[in-house]
């Protein structure tokens, strides 16, 4: 979903200052969390977890919990062009987070819970997050506690912090000296405003803030656009249709 002017499609010739559809505002998570009646039942999301369990959400399950999020988000003073970082299992609560992120204007990165605590700054550090969403438990039990105590040394190190949001219910006290929120918590709550979700930015809006591996040397970082992800997306949707 888009609003404005298809015209001009590029504003330079040299890639290095391009920047494309000047004038066209898009909203990601709107497009993504909006469709039909019919859809609203379609299961969205199946997370297989190491343990057995199963959990399924449908199409309005993930606008719900991203609504919930999203409006949180804006309560401890997300804006448009803040980053938000993660660190996450890969499970609906990263795809709740990082669509929460896009519909509040922020830039959504993470890394993995068995990355440690210098591999996690190098990462997280430049970007000078405001807000750190996390799970505290592993899935392995054996590292239950120590993760819980990584992320505790990854907030402490992170001085723009202004929030933490556990994805999950942590094995211990956390006191960090920001406000800590328990995502359960924020979804049970039941006064949403939709229209959260309806907010647009440019084309050329930073959606996510990737990295390579580091593996032959220092971590590249690169910028997901929304419309870069739209276009790749519509592609990928293409080739499968084919």
């Amino acid at each position: 979903m888009f609003e404005g002017s298809l015209d001009p499609i590029c504003t330079d010739e040299r890639c290095e200052f391009a920047a494309f559809f000047p004038d066209l505002t898009l909203g990601y998570a709107e497009t993504l969390l909006y469709g039909s009646e019919e859809d609203e039942e379609r299961i969205v999301i199946i997370s297989r977890h190491m343990r057995g369990t199963v959990e399924k959400l449908s199409n309005y399950d993930l606008r719900a919990r991203t609504v919930a999020l999203a409006c949180t988000l804006r309560e401890l003073g997300v804006e448009p062009g803040d980053r938000i970082v993660a660190v996450s299992h890969n499970s609906w609560e990263a795809v709740v987070g990082a669509l929460s992120a896009a519909a509040v204007g922020a830039s959504f990165s993470t890394a993995s819970p068995d990355m440690g605590t210098p591999a996690i700054l190098s990462r997280f550090a430049p970007l000078s997050p405001k807000i750190l969403m996390a799970h505290t438990q592993a899935v392995d039990h054996r590292e239950r506690h120590t993760l819980v105590d990584r992320i505790v040394d990854v907030a402490s190190c992170l001085p723009t912090l202004k929030a933490f949001i556990t994805f999950d219910e942590p094995t211990r006290h956390i006191d960090i000296g920001i406000r800590t929120l328990l995502l359960p918590d924020i979804l049970a709550f039941q006064l949403l405003d939709f229209s959260v979700i309806r907010n647009r930015y440019s084309f050329n809006h930073p959606l996510f803030i990737l990295f390579s591996s580091g593996t032959l040397g220092s971590q590249n970082v690169s910028y997901m656009e929304s419309g870069e992800h739209f276009l790749n997306m519509s592609k990928s949707i293409a080739f499968m249709s084919t």
